[in-house]
């Protein structure tokens, strides 16, 4: 059995999938300044991954597609 390297597209996408479940179901009970912060905590969360895909892309250019319709995706 040979392993593959993921694309940071196949490691992300599930990842931020489950955030935005989370965050939908916190949001009923956060107080405004909460949802604030949360919102700036995933603000950072995507700067730093969109920052990890483009390093990837760097060794791997063929995640470079993928990578920029995944910073792009709203």
């Amino acid at each position: 059995m040979k392993l593959r390297r993921k694309m940071a597209s196949e490691t992300l996408k599930p990842l931020f999938e489950e955030l935005e479940g989370i965050i939908d179901l916190a949001s009923q009970r956060l107080t405004r300044e909460e949802g604030r912060s949360i919102l700036v905590s995933v603000a950072r969360l995507a700067q730093a991954a969109g920052t990890w895909a483009g390093d990837m892309t760097a060794t791997a250019p063929e995640d470079f597609a993928v990578s920029k319709v995944c910073r792009t995706y709203p």
